[in-house]
C-alpha cells in the first residue's frame, strides 16, 4: 500500500480511538464520584461526539483530502470495534466488577 492509503487508515482509527478514551475517562470518573449524574453526562457526550465526528470526517476528507475508501473503511471498522469494547467495559463497571483498565494486574492469576 502507498503512503496515502496508510495515512487514511491511521487517521480513520485515531478519531474513534480518541473518542472512546475520552468517553471512558469521563464515564469512569463520573460513575465513581457522582453516579446519579451519569445519564446526563452521557447524553451531553453523545451530542458532543456527534459534532466531533461530523467535523472530524469533514476535515479528513475535504481539508486533508485523504483517500475516501480506506479512511471510511478503517473509521467504520474501528468505530464499531472500539464501541463494542467500550460497551463491555461499561457493563463490567456498572455491574460492580473489576475495572477492565486495571485488570492487567491480575492477568495470569488463578481466581
Amino acid at each position: 500500500m502507498n503512503e496515502a492509503v496508510w495515512t487514511a487508515v491511521v487517521f480513520g482509527v485515531i478519531g474513534p480511538l480518541l473518542a472512546v478514551i475520552v468517553t471512558w475517562i469521563v464515564v469512569k470518573r463520573t460513575w465513581h464520584a457522582r453516579p446519579e449524574l451519569l445519564t446526563g453526562v452521557m447524553v451531553a457526550g453523545l451530542a458532543g461526539k456527534m459534532v466531533f465526528f461530523g467535523a472530524y470526517v469533514t476535515v479528513m476528507l475535504t481539508v486533508l483530502s485523504l483517500p475516501a475508501v480506506p479512511f471510511v473503511a478503517s473509521f467504520t471498522t474501528s468505530f464499531i470495534a472500539l464501541y463494542a469494547v467500550e460497551a463491555v467495559w461499561m457493563q463490567r463497571l456498572f455491574a460492580g466488577g473489576s475495572d477492565p483498565m486495571t485488570r492487567h494486574r491480575s492477568w495470569g492469576q488463578t481466581p
